[in-house]
């Protein structure tokens, strides 16, 4: 029977090495990966062996270890390796690792390249001190290395030991999809955040069980997480929207289906583990499944949403949490067919709005309260001359502080409009289809660098595409743009997608695969995105 393992994915280890009071140490490790066949995950038990050796490739490996029946979960997996007969010595190991199905007993399948084993194992070679010896007030910084603290989070890995003992650890510079969540046949936004440590947040809706759910991601990879359901009272998620306050609490805003209003969930932590749901204007009705929130300058939300008569509504908060008895202004603008929001703030303090209606539209506030405003036309449908533009919108700002709206339409592609001015009196368009490609579910982000960067879906080949390029060359014509288009997902049909970039200019980004029906992220490991 023919196998295909074509790589190891998100390769990372987990050393542990404690210092016994006489002779005896423990030399086990733990060695964590994601493997995939076919190109996709693996499931199921599988046999491996590891093999140490001296060189990174050819020679003979100096111990063997076999492993049986190890679980694979939606690819991951991890090894405990115990090379008890060859010490660590100063030299550089490499483990080989092969694999075969636990139901086969044929030959291993050898997966490349071999991996270097990181330095923290060769810490272990201290023997024979004796007990009570040495205590932590009598050692010297300068001289003596401290007992090594910790271990590197799942998805980092370690470039330093400090003479406390702490770790210096930073993300791979690897790129991975995981899947995180199952969310049913209705394949609802996401919107995704990073707090700043680096870890995402994302928002979305299970429509299994009708529920508001949040997936906190417990490492800057989002290698592993939990899944939370913040609303649970009636169909409640359609069209969330996270944001991040300064102390790395999130805040969602919502929509609920039951009782036709939108909602805030305001966590009380960063990681959500609790929080209280409110409605903001208990009287107010809403029409749409769309929200869009954001933090203000004064650390107080405000919020976009789709308002009864298919108008567009914003809500500006009076307090962090957005709940009490009517904490805050509804103002309503713009009747027609508003939908597809996304929502940014200035650095004087104002207000725009990215929506349909059903050309696109920007709504510029006049005033940090949002209580008056004009609409600026984008695009009346020029790149969309068979029907109305119908996908969703999304706003940012560059490096000098002009709005930047990309936006598609699901029969015709996408494209980007930038403004050339603070106001958006006036501005370019650029089309991010091709002759090979079809963008749709579009969204954009700036890195720290002011590097443009664009997700979308590819619908010509089913699979997710980043676009990045500088500030000025996202505005030139097809034939002279400049810029950087990476298939960072494969096998999968993206929708909704969202992107958010991390503090070290590495973007994230969140999805459904429609395919599977579940939630995904992408990690970069790079600003570009490319291995």
């Amino acid at each position: 029977m023919s196998q295909r393992f074509p790589t190891l994915l998100a390769l990372f280890a987990l050393f542990t090495a404690t210092l016994a009071p006489t002779h005896a140490q423990d030399t086990a490790f733990v060695y964590q990966g994601e493997l995939r066949r076919s190109g996709a995950p693996a499931d199921g038990p599988y046999d491996f062996t590891v093999g140490l050796f001296l060189s990174e490739t050819g020679g003979n490996a100096v111990d063997l270890i076999s492993l049986d029946d190890i679980a694979v979960d939606r690819g991951r997996f991890a090894l405990t390796l115990d090379f008890t007969d060859v010490p660590f010595q100063s030299g550089p190991t490499w483990l080989e690792i092969r694999v075969r199905s636990g139901s086969e007993t044929g030959s291993y399948t050898a997966l490349s390249p071999r991996q270097r084993v990181a330095p923290v194992p060769y810490s272990i070679t201290s023997l024979g001190v004796a007990e009570n010896a040495i205590d932590a007030n009598a050692i010297d910084d300068q001289q003596v290395q401290r007992r090594v603290i910790g271990s590197c989070p799942p998805g980092s890995t370690l470039i330093g030991i400090q003479a406390n003992g702490e770790l210096d650890c930073e993300p791979l510079p690897l790129s991975v999809s995981i899947a995180l969540d199952e969310v049913g046949l209705d394949h609802d936004k996401t919107s995704i955040a990073v707090r700043p440590d680096g870890r995402p947040v994302i928002s979305y809706y299970d429509s299994v069980n009708q529920d508001l759910k949040l997936y906190d991601c417990l490492d800057t990879a989002c290698i592993t997480g939990l899944a939370r359901t913040l609303d649970s009272n009636g169909d409640v998620g359609r069209g969330s929207s996270v944001a991040i306050h300064d102390d790395g609490t999130p805040i969602v805003s919502y929509y609920d289906a039951t009782n036709t209003n939108f909602k805030v969930f305001a966590c009380a932590d960063a990681g959500c583990t609790q929080g209280t749901s409110a409605t903001p204007f208990p009287s107010l009705l809403a029409d749409g499944r769309e929200t869009a929130i954001a933090i203000r300058g004064n650390g107080l939300p405000i919020i976009a949403y789709v308002g009864a008569s298919s108008d567009l509504g914003i809500f500006t908060c009076d307090n962090r949490s957005c709940s009490g008895l009517f904490p805050g202004t509804a103002n309503l603008f713009s009747s027609g067919s508003v939908s597809d929001l996304d929502i940014a703030i200035r650095a004087d303090g104002r207000t725009l709005i990215s929506y349909m209606n059903p050309d696109v539209m920007v709504w510029l506030c006049n005033s940090s309260d949002c209580a008056d405003g004009s609409a600026k036309l984008i695009d009346n449908q020029q790149f969309s001359p068979a029907g109305p533009i119908r996908d969703q919108t999304a706003i940012a700002f560059d490096n000098l502080g002009f709005p930047v709206i990309a936006y598609g339409a699901s029969a015709s592609g996408a494209a980007v409009f930038r403004c050339s001015n603070l106001f958006c009196n006036d501005g370019s368009s650029l089309p991010l289809d091709t002759s090979e490609i079809s963008a749709s579910d579009v969204d954009l982000a700036f890195s720290p660098e002011g590097v443009r960067l664009i997700s979308h879906a590819d619908n010509s080949n089913d699979n997710l595409q980043l676009l990045a390029c500088a500030a000025s060359g996202c505005g030139l014509t097809l034939s002279g743009r400049t810029y950087t288009r990476q298939t960072i997902a494969g096998t999968v049909i993206p929708v909704r997608t969202s992107i958010a970039v991390r503090p070290d200019g590495s973007p994230v980004i969140s999805f459904i695969d429609r395919m599977r029906n579940r939630l995904m992220i992408h990690s970069c490991g790079s600003p570009s995105c490319g291995n």
